[in-house]
């Protein structure tokens, strides 16, 4: 064997062995510290949960998740609720609560963390549907966001009726339903939806460049808003969405 091929096996065998050092790198466990919880493996990754969720706060991408997860069990052995308020981290304590923030429209919310994930690089919490409405990020499917943990003694406040934390955005809301640029068609299409839903008011607004809104509602907080959102787009209006008026 020439000098020529000899290095190049030389090579192969380097590369090969180096290869098989760094998986086997991979495939090993963080090495396990006193009091902190057992780490997990996903996709060829392992994760080492927080002890505690005591000062934690970040900043990144926050991402959604529906109706292919809803009704299986969630990590932390809850049923995934898509229309709960909850959402899923990798390494937050399950049973955490905290507060989300839009940092582009300022919307925040407060959920729990019964879940982990998102398994995708750059996401740092995966936010149930309807947590995803309430802060305006279905449509875009991701949004930047900072995530707060909040301390036991906030939540013992909340339920005692005292300071209350990550206030849900109030005003009037109310969900649009249609459109029009004839108003005869907005009230006969007003007349149906008050034969339909016979205890929500319906209302005609007189919108832009001509147009009449045809809206369902009266709600004081966007969560109430959400829901009732939610339970329009069940019942055959898709393209319903929150007004504020």
């Amino acid at each position: 064997m020439n000098l020529r091929r000899l290095s190049l096996l030389f090579a192969v065998v380097l590369t090969l062995l180096l290869i098989s050092a760094c998986a086997t790198k991979q495939s090993r466990p963080p090495k396990q510290q006193p009091n902190m919880p057992r780490p997990y493996k996903v996709l060829g990754k392992w994760y080492q949960p927080l002890a505690t969720a005591t000062g934690y706060s970040e900043v990144g991408i926050a991402s959604w998740y529906g109706p292919k997860f809803h009704g299986k069990l969630t990590a932390s052995g809850e049923t995934y609720n898509m229309h709960a308020m909850t959402a899923a981290h990798k390494t937050l304590p399950l049973g955490t609560w905290v507060r989300v923030k839009h940092l582009g429209n300022g919307r925040e919310i407060t959920l729990k963390i019964n879940d982990r994930g998102p398994f995708v690089s750059e996401r740092i919490i995966d936010l149930s549907n309807k947590a995803a409405h309430a802060i305006a990020m279905v449509g875009t499917g991701t949004a930047r966001v900072r995530v707060t943990a909040l301390s036991c003694e906030t939540k013992k406040k909340q339920k005692r009726g005292g300071a209350k934390i990550s206030p849900v955005v109030s005003g009037h809301f109310a969900i649009q339903l249609g459109s029009f640029s004839n108003v005869e068609n907005a009230t006969l299409f007003a007349e149906k939806l008050t034969r339909r839903y016979s205890r929500l008011p319906v209302s005609i607004l007189k919108g832009e460049q001509g147009f009449t809104r045809v809206v369902v509602g009266h709600l004081k907080t966007r969560e109430k808003a959400v829901d009732l959102k939610l339970r329009l787009i069940d019942d055959g209006f898709p393209s319903a969405f929150i007004l504020t008026h």
